[in-house]
């Protein structure tokens, strides 16, 4: 195999197709830099499947499609071709002639052939893997690459060694068989938690399977014992129904007699009543007059009994005064005859205390006279022993000051010399330290600009981080609420299919013949469904259509009368029920005729039932027969007009459901939700759907904007976090750096205050020693003086206290003796003031006594002049009295007469009404009667209705069709007995899911399957595993093979090139070949062993060079591209090197760009590159071997 041909055209500066002859042997191209050489190295690494733009020195991959120039256009694409020799059959591929082709137009959509037919990148590389042909292969080495050979732990590096080796292909396996292993483990994880989520659904779901089918064979036994129930509930109130309305007749014949018979006595009674009134009014208004003459009697009588009694109270009065106008004289005397008492008694006591105070002053100025002179003695004494005190301690001070300034001085010294050392210090440290604030200010101002930025940053992406948040916050709201709304709407469909497919809320036998129909194919091709499944209506009128319809709607349509009979003899024989059947080929339509059509334009009408239903044409007759002579109107207001028009001859059903029947009758009221669902249900199963799929893509569409936004969130907390680190380290270097400063302002500070300090106390303690010289020659002088003033006043004192002696005795006890003279005058004093409290308190009480008689002088003189009123009064009011008791005697006697005529009445009204008593009394009777019986009838008509009822509701049955249920044979004990136990056993039941059976057996299935791909998972991964170790071990087989060839032969190529020397090429780590690094020894002629990184550029690139040529002689591939790799050659290792290439050059094709002489002197062919036009490369060749 061998490269023919290159065909570049719209790849970088190839603006024109350009075919490239690639000879066998040594090609070289040539050309001033920037025309073009190197874009041909680069075509053949794209074209081989380079994927960087980097690599082929672009920033994006557009770059490679020729942009223009000033005379040319911009291309739309790129294309590079290379064209193969197989006729050796190397590459994997039945042709002999390979073609690979990469296209990459300026829209970014790229193609790859092979001979013309679309591949992938992976099939290409496949094609040349192992080949040493490919992109990371050594087939294409620039200086970038001979660079990366040389690097230590280049990638590159062994890249280069597998791909010699050959296990680049068991290399790739083994990568796609890791990344199915992960797949695997992946898929493994999330079979195992759904598995892990199904284990926890399944028993519960079992459970609640199991008891619903428990609770639809309760509710089936239930169904027909309560039935059986209300049949014969029901006849047994209708016979006690009958018996109490024939009861009522009767009751009510009665009533009529007695009512005639209480009428006449009412009569009678009313006009005596009338009589009676007459007759009770003369004798009230004679009664009023009497009461009136006997108020004012007894009211005279009164007023006179009140003024006898005023007279006898003011008599016993004047007594009582006068005896307490004595008692208050006797009083007065006794009170002034105390005061003359008190008053002699105060007179004797001042006598008394006036002689006491004569003795007392007199004692006490003897007293006062040895006191004063006892005091003068002690504090002349006192002063002149202070004085001695005084005298001592001013020596004593006197002598501690000379020693304590005497060593002051001597200190003073000491620090005088201190204070020069402690200046010079400090100033030298004050200029330390201002040199260092003055840079750490800087560093601050540095910092706070940062931290500014950092602060701007980080606010910007809290914002940004909270708005997110909100928005998820917003998101999974939604996506709750949209997934309760799903799962609801699931469940709603899951309801709604499960009562399609078992046709609940059809009569029993309905939905038992349909049942068997679907589940078992029964009566296949004769059923064509019921009424409800072949018809369909708008929303509006589903309901008046349900209606109209009525039981019609479960009626099951069939071909013809023979499938109908078929079907009835199964229905006979299994005993299932009964249904109606409607053959199609038997049913005729029915209509309207011409008159009754012409209602259909009244207002109000809406049209014929038939015409508001969609349904195919087979069945047109059908319903034309249910509905052709049925119209639907807006409302029951319409629907009387019209039915009036048509003299009650058609069916009139309104939107709301109310029905006027032909005839007249008229049904309707309030419709049950369980009466209309057979039509609707289909509807709403359709809209469920849509609503579902709705639902699902609301939710999808929620979930990526969350995954979204919870990537956002990820690299906003990443960068929120970063600035946090950023801005807690500028805080904190900041919070140093203002320590720093604040430390070194201080302590410079200091500084000057120590300096000053350290001059002011440094002058005034040399002023201070100065005095201190002077303090103790005074302090010397004063201390002699002291010393003789001492001596004279101890002998003073001495005198003081002998002729002080005397006198204290003396005054002791003159002091004794006018302390009892002070205790009697206090005594006289105390018993004074007792005796002039007494006057006062006794003045007191006089003064209140002389107000009270007054008082009662006065009181008495006005109690005998209300006497003298009080008798004048009581002669007028009898004579008064007399004339009122002569006219109350004439109106007695004229309404005692009044009142027998009165009682005699009201004796014949009484009579009366005792009888008519008696006559309502039965009437009563006979209402309560009556009563009763409306209340029975009512009650038993009402459960009459509460039966019907039921049987509609639960069963939609009415009695006629509850009849087949009845069981004379149970008692209704039994029957009660049964359904309390049957409703206490749905009860226990508790809630009961009837869509559990459905789902646990779904549920069940899928976690078998998925059970039993876990196993199949588990033993995939195995399998991976295996495969994973058999390839590892191949390759480091054979990597360690062909890596020891290559060693052996660098060694040797390496001596050739260098004309000496050695190298070697070695793993790090033998024990771990696959992975070890590895490492190039070189020991040019004339040197140490040595890494080659410790080698010359040269000596590097020539080392790399043979490292490339024992690659190349190890495992040959069929062409080379070598670009510029020996620039950094002198000339003679150029000439080396090109002679080496020469040799290899018979086995393996070589196209060289190249600057080197010596490389294009070997070359057998040559290609200059040239740009005659700016930016667009043009090729010129030629043939060295032929010239020579």
């Amino acid at each position: 195999m061998f490269l023919k041909k290159i065909y570049v055209h719209g790849f970088k500066s190839f603006a024109d197709k350009t075919e490239i002859i690639v000879e066998k042997g040594m090609t070289a191209i040539v050309g001033p830099n920037g025309s073009g050489k190197s874009n041909i190295s680069d075509s053949i690494k794209w074209v081989l499947g380079e994927q960087s733009p980097k690599t082929l020195r672009g920033s994006k991959m557009e770059d490679i499609i020729f942009a223009g120039t000033e005379k040319r256009m911009p291309l739309g694409y790129a294309d590079v071709e290379l064209i193969f020799d197989n006729e050796s059959g190397r590459l994997p591929i039945e042709y002999k002639e390979v073609s690979i082709k990469r296209r990459l137009f300026r829209t970014g959509e790229s193609e790859y052939s092979i001979n013309k037919q679309s591949f992938r990148l992976n099939d290409i590389r496949e094609l040349f893997m192992d080949t040493g042909i490919g992109k990371d292969g050594y087939s294409v080495i620039g200086q970038g690459k001979v660079e990366e050979i040389l690097s230590p732990n280049s990638d590159v590096r062994r890249g280069v060694f597998e791909e010699a080796a050959g296990i680049v292909k068991f290399k790739t396996r083994k990568v796609e068989s890791i990344k199915k292993l992960e797949k695997t483990n992946d898929n493994l994880d999330r079979v195992k938690d759904i598995i892990h989520e199904l284990e926890t659904r399944v028993e519960p779901l079992r459970i609640e399977s199991e008891k619903a089918k428990e609770y639809i064979e309760l509710k089936e036994n239930l169904k027909n014992i309560e039935l059986n129930l209300y049949v014969r509930e029901y006849e047994k109130n209708k016979e006690q129904l009958s018996i109490f309305e024939n009861q009522k007749s009767e009751v009510l014949k009665n009533k009529q007699d007695i009512v005639s018979k209480r009428d006449s006595l009412e009569a009678l009674i009313a006009t005596e009543k009338e009589n009676l009134i007459v007759l009770e009014n003369e004798i009230n208004m004679l009664e009023k007059a009497k009461n009136t003459l006997s108020k004012d009697y007894d009211a005279k009588n009164n007023l006179i009994n009140v003024q006898n009694e005023k007279i006898f109270l003011y008599s016993e009065n004047v007594g009582n005064i006068e005896n307490e106008i004595e008692i208050l004289k006797n009083r007065k005397k006794e009170l002034l005859h105390r005061i003359e008492e008190h008053n002699l008694d105060i007179e004797k006591l001042n006598i008394s205390l006036s002689d006491k105070k004569a003795e007392y002053e007199k004692l006490n100025e003897e007293a006062l006279a040895f006191k004063i002179k006892m005091e003068s003695s002690i504090n002349a004494s006192d002063d002149k022993r202070n004085s001695l005190f005084e005298m001592h301690k001013i020596i004593n001070k006197l002598q501690s000051d000379r020693s304590s300034i005497e060593s002051i001085m001597a200190n003073f010294q000491e620090r005088i010399d201190q204070f020069d050392k402690e200046i010079q210090l400090e100033t030298k440290e004050k200029e330390t330290k201002l040199e260092e604030l003055e840079l750490i200010k800087k560093d601050k101002l540095d910092n706070e600009k940062t931290l500014a930025q950092y602060d701007k940053e980080y606010n910007h992406n809290v914002t940004q981080h909270e708005n997110l948040i909100e928005d998820k916050k917003e998101m999974e709201n939604r996506l709750r609420a949209s997934t309760n709304e799903l799962n609801t709407a699931n469940s709603r469909i899951n309801f709604l299919n499960n009562m399609e497919s078992l046709y609940e809320g059809y009569y029993k036998s309905v939905q038992t013949l349909m049942g068997l129909h679907k589940k078992d194919n029964l009566f296949r091709g004769a059923i064509n469904g019921t009424v409800a499944d072949i018809i369909k209506t708008d929303k509006r009128y589903e309901t008046a259509i349900e209606i109209a319809l009525g039981s019609a709607i479960q009626n099951v349509i069939v071909n013809n009368n023979q499938d109908a009979e078929a079907i009835i003899e199964y229905l006979k024989e299994n005993k299932i029920g009964r249904v109606t059947f409607l053959p199609i080929g038997s049913i005729n339509g029915r209509g309207l005729n011409n008159e009754e059509s012409k209602l259909l334009t009244q207002h109000g009408v809406i049209d014929t039932a038939d015409n508001l239903i969609e349904t195919d044409d087979m069945y047109t007759n059908i319903i034309k027969s249910l509905l052709g002579r049925t119209i639907i109107v807006e409302n029951i207001r319409d629907g009387f007009r019209i039915a009036k028009a048509s003299n009650n001859t058609i069916k009139i059903v309104s939107l709301q459901g109310d029905v006027i029947n032909p005839g007249g009758a008229v049904t309707g009221g309030h419709i049950s939700g369980k009466n209309q669902n057979l039509l609707s249900r289909k509807r709403e199963i359709e809209e469920s759907q849509e609503r579902l799929v709705s639902l699902k893509k609301k939710c999808h569409d929620i979930e990526q904007d969350i995954k979204n936004i919870e990537k956002d969130l990820a690299y906003g907390n990443r960068e929120i976090n970063t600035l946090k680190l950023k801005i807690e380290e500028s805080t904190k270097l900041g919070m140093q750096i203002d320590n720093k400063i604040s430390l070194y302002t201080e302590q410079i500070s200091k500084i000057d205050i120590s300096i000053n300090k350290y001059i002011q106390d440094k002058a005034y303690t040399i002023g201070e020693n100065e005095k201190r010289s002077l303090e103790i020659e005074s302090i010397n002088n004063n201390i002699e003086q002291i010393k003789a003033n001492i001596s004279d006043l101890e002998k003073e004192i001495n005198d003081i206290a002998h002729s002080n002696k005397n006198d204290k005795e003396k005054y002791d006890e003159l002091n004794i003796v006018l302390t009892t003279k002070n205790n009697e005058l206090l005594s006289i004093n105390q018993e004074i003031r007792f005796i002039e409290e007494k006057i006062n308190n006794t003045n007191i009480e006089l003064d209140k006594n002389n107000e009270m008689l007054e008082l009662k002088n006065n009181t008495l003189n006005d109690t005998d002049t209300e006497i003298e009123a009080s008798k004048a009064q009581i002669k007028l009011l009898e004579d008064e009295c007399n004339k009122l008791k002569e006219s109350l005697d004439e109106s007695q006697e004229k309404y005692d007469l009044y009142k027998t005529n009165f009682s005699k009445k009201q004796e014949i009204i009484n009579n009366s009404q005792v009888e008519l008593n008696n006559i309502n009394k039965k009437i009563t009777e006979g209402l309560d009667d009556e009563y009763g019986l409306n209340i029975k009838i009512e009650k038993l008509t009402s459960k009459i209705e509460e039966i019907s009822t039921r049987l509609w509701e639960d069963y939609e049955m009415n009695y006629a069709m509850a009849l087949s249920f009845k069981n004379e044979d149970v008692s209704f004990t039994r029957i009660n007995s049964d359904v309390s136990s049957i409703r206490k056993a749905i009860k226990n039941l508790g809630d009961v899911n009837i869509n559990a059976i459905k789902e646990y057996k779904e549920v069940k299935e899928r976690y078998d399957f998925l059970s039993k791909q876990k196993q199949d998972l588990i033993d995939a991964k195995n399998q991976l595993n295996d495969v994973i170790k058999e390839l590892e071990i191949k390759m480091r087989d054979q990597f360690v093979e062909e890596f020891g060839k290559i060693r052996v032969i660098f060694n040797q190529v390496f001596s050739d090139l260098f004309n000496g020397g050695k190298a070697d090429v070695y793993l790090e780590d033998e024990n771990d070949a696959l992975n070890s690094a590895i490492e190039i020894a070189a020991q040019p002629p004339g040197k140490k062993l040595s890494k080659i990184s410790l080698l010359s550029g040269g000596e590097k690139a020539l080392t790399a060079i043979a490292l490339l040529f024992s690659i190349l002689q190890t495992k040959p591939t069929s062409f080379c591209i070598l670009d510029e790799i020996e620039a950094a050659l002198d000339d003679i290792n150029v000439y080396r090197f090109s002679r080496y290439l020469k040799e290899f050059s018979k086995d393996t094709q070589f196209l060289c760009i190249t600057h080197r002489k010596g490389t294009m002197e070997n070359a057998d062919t040559l290609y200059g590159t040239t740009m005659e036009e700016k930016g667009v490369t043009k090729l010129v060749s030629m043939k060295l071997s032929e010239i020579e």
